[in-house]
């Protein structure tokens, strides 16, 4: 991402997760509970390769996360 529009990205991204409504997935919301601790303990392994040192783009697609340390260089 160009360090032109980073910081602004950045504060729009982490404003729209703020406003997520997270819960029961029976409930209105944007976002419910992972499936199965299995689910989550992949979605983890997912993460730490991506923010390894070396770490290449081999799973695809990852949601956006405000991680500094994920997004060296800015």
């Amino acid at each position: 991402m160009h360090q032109d529009i980073y910081d602004n990205f950045v504060e729009k991204l982490v404003s729209n997760t703020r406003a997520l409504r997270i819960g029961n997935g029976l409930d209105k919301i944007d976002m419910g509970p992972m499936v199965s601790a299995k689910e989550r303990e992949r979605y983890e392994g997912i993460l730490q390769r991506a923010i390894d040192p070396g770490a290449n783009d081999q799973d695809f697609w990852w949601f956006p996360s405000k991680d500094e340390e994920a997004f060296p260089g800015k």
